[in-house]
């Protein structure tokens, strides 16, 4: 089988890391080249040496080499219309971190071009994936004689200053790069995790989003949301960064699932 090339474009987001490690332990993928684009361009510049490929001051050489088929971009957000742009005219697929956009418009605008361009475009919500999740999600799918009710989440993490390591990220704390605070950043994984488990999409929301705990941030840091499914299912979720320092862990995740026969903590 023909090993699939793949390219990481920017160390800004803190995922990268993660996921040039997953590219270049997969047996059938090859970690091919990185790019320095944002923040973080000089600890690209060293997992690039670290893994043995090529590195680029300029992100569009890595997108013009034909062996390449696609890339994870792990840029600020700001920057994914941009990029995306570049890569869907020549043909790459994408794995793009979250948020997509910075606003709609942006989200509508990406959503346009990878239609347009035909390639294969995602962002790793990896809650889908996550063992416990998906024991959850086969019981709903395959036990017809009970129905979902709820679905509520608790997502708490600390601060991204305290994000071990040296990078810098900064970008999560400022709107215009960011699009958003605590809530978005943390809580983006549990609602797409409640839609996957609710199958069915959002029809109405109330939330209370707001700076709570830390006032001198200039993004929220918490916020409170209820929401109720095309199908009736009820959801809830409480997310945010809002985790103290003395906390054991830096992420906190929870998952209370109700059915009409069961209940289901995760």
């Amino acid at each position: 089988m023909t090993k699939v090339n793949l390219g990481i474009i920017s160390y800004a987001h803190p995922h990268t890391s993660k996921y040039a490690a997953a590219i270049a332990a997969h047996p059938d993928v090859s970690l091919a080249g990185i790019a320095g684009l944002g923040l973080n361009t000089e600890i690209a510049k060293e997992e690039a040496n670290r893994y043995g490929v090529t590195y680029y001051d300029d992100y569009q050489d890595l997108f013009e080499r034909n062996d390449i088929s696609g890339v994870y971009v792990g840029t600020e957000p700001m920057r994914h219309l941009e990029v995306v742009t570049v890569g869907a005219s020549m043909g790459k697929h994408i794995l793009c971190d979250k948020p997509i956009a910075l606003t709609l418009g942006e989200a509508d605008e990406i959503i346009g071009l990878v239609k347009r361009s035909g390639i294969k475009f995602m962002v790793p919500f990896n809650p889908r994936y996550q063992l416990p999740l998906m024991k959850a999600k086969a019981i709903l799918d395959n036990n017809d004689a009970e129905d979902l009710v709820s679905v509520f989440a608790i997502k708490y993490g600390k601060l991204p200053s305290n994000i071990p390591g040296p990078a810098d990220y900064s970008w999560l704390m400022d709107p215009q790069q960011a699009g958003g605070g605590g809530f978005l950043d943390i809580g983006i994984h549990a609602i797409d995790a409640m839609r996957w488990l609710a199958s069915s999409e959002v029809r109405t929301v109330y939330a209370h989003i707001d700076c709570s705990i830390c006032e001198d941030l200039p993004v929220d840091d918490l916020g409170l949301m209820t929401v109720e499914f095309e199908n009736g299912v009820v959801g809830g979720l409480s997310a945010g960064w809002v985790n103290p320092d003395a906390y054991p862990t830096w992420l906190d995740v929870r998952f209370e699932i109700l059915t009409t026969k069961r209940a289901i903590l995760i």
